[in-house]
């Protein structure tokens, strides 16, 4: 999480927690009540409460189910430098990530460009720095929908700090969820295009994402949704598994995005408690693409429990709760799976005649 673009800002109003019952309205008018309190009340807490809308899909469970502690712990380590990994087919570890670090930012843009290839996606690097060669890395994952929606998931790759620098929470932690999305999200087919992406610069003053989005906005992109992911992986042992998806106050899309992150948790039974927050907090790389227009959400740990190990040396694996990552990084693939609509695959039987 970046430093540089902080503002002061409070989760409730006047110690008022806002709980809604989604079972005696309609969403329409679920989502102008809130838009219209939201744009009152700035700063209020939202709760999320209520039966789900959404069905359970036993495909995404299965889907859910791939994602577990060994596996969140093993892509955690890997990119924050606890172990080594291959890039290029040669051992490195991958700590030191600064953006202007050269062969460390270097090598772990590439690491996630492999990765991205050998599950079978497009990858490409954005970069955003022609002078200093400094580059963001994305992976495409394309839709069946002639209507060509396109949701994002997304993080950043560089540290701040060091060296000895790990940043495993500061942003290992988001960066692992979405390497873990693509891995297990590659392997199905969906309606809309998922675009996976490991941005730079975010330390910097979120320079990587901001770039993008403003390519992004130039270009039209069909973006109907962003879910960034920072800080995901701390929670103070013991404590409640709250999660925090932050929002702007006066945007009925952004609500939509993190209601449905929560009817996920809910549906699937994942342990965690989402807290919807309309604090337009804007310290990580969402806050690009709500200044050009597109919808987003920021998943972060609690912040009200926030890491003490944030930008420190000691922010290294042994400090996470791992049990509580695997259950968001379960979330954040129940709810990419969601937005973008799974896909029935029908084989194809091509007749063959004999003479």
């Amino acid at each position: 999480m970046s430093p540089f673009q902080g503002i002061e800002y409070t989760y409730q109003m006047d110690g008022l927690t806002f709980r809604y019952k989604r079972q005696i309205w309609s969403r329409r008018l679920y989502l102008l009540t809130l838009a219209i309190i939201l744009a009152l009340a700035p700063g209020i807490k939202i709760v999320a409460a209520g039966p789900p809308v959404i069905e359970k899909d036993s495909r995404i469970q299965a889907l859910i189910d791939q994602i577990t502690e060994e596996r969140v712990r093993q892509a955690i380590e890997s990119i924050s430098g606890e172990t080594e990994v291959l890039v290029g087919g040669e051992p490195y570890t991958l700590m030191n990530r600064n953006t202007s670090s050269g062969e460390p930012i270097v090598k772990a843009t590439q690491y996630m460009y492999e990765q991205f290839s050998a599950s079978g996606l497009q990858p490409a690097y954005h970069v955003w720095n022609t002078i200093e060669g400094y580059r963001s890395v994305l992976a495409d994952q394309a839709g069946f929908s002639s209507e060509g929606s396109l949701y994002l998931v997304t993080s950043h790759i560089d540290l701040f700090g060091g060296p000895p620098a790990y940043g495993a929470d500061d942003n290992a932690s988001g960066t692992a969820a979405v390497l873990i999305a693509s891995q297990v999200l590659s392997q199905s087919d969906f309606s809309a295009s998922l675009r996976y992406i490991a941005f730079t610069g975010e330390e910097l003053g979120l320079l990587g994402s901001g770039a993008y989005a403003a390519l992004m906005d130039t270009q039209g992109a069909p973006i109907r949704g962003v879910v960034n992911l920072d800080m995901i992986a701390y929670n103070t042992p013991a404590s409640p598994r709250d999660i925090d998806l932050h929002i702007r106050q006066d945007q009925p899309s952004d609500l939509e995005l993190a209601d449905l992150f929560s009817e996920v948790v809910a549906t699937y039974k994942i342990d965690l408690i989402p807290e919807i927050l309309p604090d337009n907090e804007n310290r990580s790389d969402h806050y690009p693409f709500w200044q050009h227009g597109f919808s987003g959400v920021f998943g972060s740990e609690d912040m009200s429990d926030f890491s003490p190990y944030y930008h420190k040396a000691t922010d290294r694996v042994s400090t996470l709760d791992i049990g509580y990552a695997t259950s968001y990084f379960q979330a954040v693939v129940g709810t990419l799976a969601h937005l973008a609509g799974l896909v029935e695959t029908i084989p194809l039987y091509i007749p063959i005649l004999y003479r």
